[in-house]
Order: C-alpha cells, then structure tokens, then sequence
C-alpha cells in the first residue's frame, strides 16, 4: 500500500447504523404500513435488512469512494461503542447520555446493534476491512487513540 496516496476510514459504527437504520425504515415503512412504535424490532423483515445492508455497507463505499482512494471497503475500520452502561465515563458522570435514553424511539435498534456487529465481523474477513471494540469505550476514544498511533507510524496517510 502506498501511504503517500492511501487513506484509512474510521467509521463511527454506532452513529452510522442509526443513520443507516433510519434510511432504510423511510424506504420500507410505507409500503408495509408501518407506525412509530419502539418496541418494533424491524430485522424480521428481511426487506429491512435488505434495505439496512445495503444503506451501511456499501453507502460508504460510494460516499467515501467519490472522493478519497478506498478499495472496496478495505480502508474501512469500523469503531464499535461498547454498551452504554460499560461506558467509562457513565462511572464518573452517571447522567451521561442519559437524555437519549428519554428520547422517544421510531423502532426498536438493539437486533439492529447486534446484527451490526456480526454483519461487520463477516464483511471483514470478506472486504478485508477491520474492526475495533474496547470494553468501556465509545468510537470517539478509539479514533483518538487510532489516530495517534497511525499519524506517529504513518505521517503522510491520509485518515478520515
């Protein structure tokens, strides 16, 4: 790999699933006849997980490989959060977060959380992309720490 012209893409895997979750149920929920419901879980539909799949996967090879060198996915590191309430900073401000957990949900995440994470573990065997999850940690504290050991290794390498 030349580290003049490459590039590697951490990805916030939580926030892009919400994103990606939310994409698909506005493309199938009308033609199921679906309302708001939190307790929804969507993964049995597997035109959701169609739709989920297709929206987180290959979405970023065609938003990041618009403007920066990627090969299939194979720059991709995808940075997982732990649970929220192993999260370190929970045990020094126990109200972290703690307002997400009052906002009022379109349907359920968490077969969407866990089916992520697998989805992820076989794709990176087959793209040749990488994961990170660190019990206690979210995906901000792991890109600081990505970013520093790569930028120390790699000066010219291009993260995003």
């Amino acid at each position: 790999m030349d580290m003049t012209t490459e590039c590697i893409v951490l990805v916030d895997t939580s926030y892009y699933s919400k994103y990606s979750a939310n994409a698909a149920w506005r493309r199938i929920k009308d033609d199921h006849n679906l309302s708001e419901d939190e307790n929804f879980d969507p993964m049995m539909l597997e035109e959701y997980r169609e739709a989920y799949s297709g929206y987180f996967l290959f979405g970023l090879d065609e938003i990041v490989g618009k403007h920066f060198p990627i090969h299939s996915g194979s720059n991709f590191v995808f940075c997982m959060d732990s649970k929220r309430s192993d999260i370190w900073r929970k045990a020094i401000f126990p109200g972290y977060k703690h307002q997400r957990d009052l906002t009022k949900k379109k349907f359920s995440y968490k077969n969407i959380d866990d089916w992520t994470e697998r989805y992820i573990k076989s794709h990176n065997v087959e793209r040749g992309s990488r994961s990170i999850k660190v019990n206690g940690a979210e995906a901000d504290d792991i890109f600081k720490v990505v970013i520093d050991h790569i930028s120390s290794v790699y000066p010219h390498l291009m993260i995003l």
